[in-house]
């Protein structure tokens, strides 16, 4: 394989585990650690919560919160109609 491909491929899997297996688990953690009785994990929980809110709450991952400006919205259905045209058949 050549070096676009891998390097495609390799950013590919980073987010499809961040999206898919991380974040679920991140949340998954939080909210065990809200319901706890212990006061440290409590504390930990919130931390870890707002850490993730800041995180997604980045120009780079306000698409997974829905909250692209509507001009970014329009760019991505622009480019997602351009991509799909090259698939039509004529």
């Amino acid at each position: 394989m050549g070096p676009d491909i891998t390097h495609w491929h390799g950013t590919y899997e980073i987010a499809k585990n961040f999206y898919t297996h991380l974040i679920p688990e991140l949340e998954h953690l939080i909210e065990k650690g809200e319901a706890s009785y212990d006061e440290g994990k409590q504390a930990a929980a919130k931390h870890l919560q707002a850490t993730l809110d800041r995180i997604l709450n980045t120009d780079n991952h306000k698409w997974y919160l829905g909250k692209m400006s509507a001009k970014q919205q329009e760019i991505r259905r622009q480019a997602t109609e351009s991509f799909k045209a090259q698939f039509k058949s004529k």
